[in-house]
């Protein structure tokens, strides 16, 4: 049952990121784009904060977006149609990665910025991103038997970012993709 749920997740997605894009044809407003701002999003505080940081005196320079509003479970999250058109448009897009975001691969694929820079904190880690373990206190997930036998895929540590090694090679992933959306202030990010 569960991947059938992520296919007609994945196609209402799709059908709505394709609507709203379709409407907004009619009147557009104005965008940050428009007025020279460069546009960063991302989906947890911690993408956010790095990027604010890294930043930092260019803020003016830039939209800089955070999805998950406070109390958000990124386990759980399902962009809105806003959030859809926030990513398609935006200069650099920011997330963690792995099976809570099975979202972003549709949300890329309806972009209409295609020069757009994407970080995907799993894959900027590599092979250094930890298996999944139970520990007392967590939920197993339970699946059908068939389900099981059909997918034994390893599941990833999404919570990437709570080690300091890690987000120290975030951090740097951030500050490159910076640099190559606003190549002007390139030795400002490196300081």
């Amino acid at each position: 049952v569960y991947p059938i749920m992520k296919r007609i997740v994945s196609l209402i997605l799709a059908c709505t990121a394709s609507l709203g894009m379709l409407t907004g044809c009619g009147s557009t407003p104005l965008t940050e784009k428009d007025s020279g701002k460069l546009k960063v999003v991302t989906t947890i505080f911690p993408e956010y904060d790095w990027a604010s940081n890294i930043i930092g005196d260019l803020k003016n320079n830039y939209d800089l977006t955070l999805l998950l509003d406070n109390g958000v479970d990124l386990h759980s999250y399902q962009p809105t149609t806003e959030d859809i058109m926030k990513i398609s448009t935006c200069d650099l897009f920011i997330y963690v990665g792995g099976e809570s975001d099975a979202w972003v691969s549709d949300a890329l694929t309806e972009a209409v910025n295609k020069d757009m820079k994407v970080i995907n904190l799993m894959d900027v880690l590599g092979s250094s991103v930890q298996e999944e373990k139970i520990v007392p206190g967590m939920e197993e997930e339970t699946e059908d038997s068939e389900e099981t036998q059909e997918t034994n895929d390893i599941e990833y540590d999404e919570h990437v970012w709570l080690s300091l090694r890690n987000a120290s090679v975030i951090c740097g992933a951030i500050k490159d993709a910076l640099c190559a959306v606003d190549p002007a202030n390139a030795d400002v990010y490196g300081s």
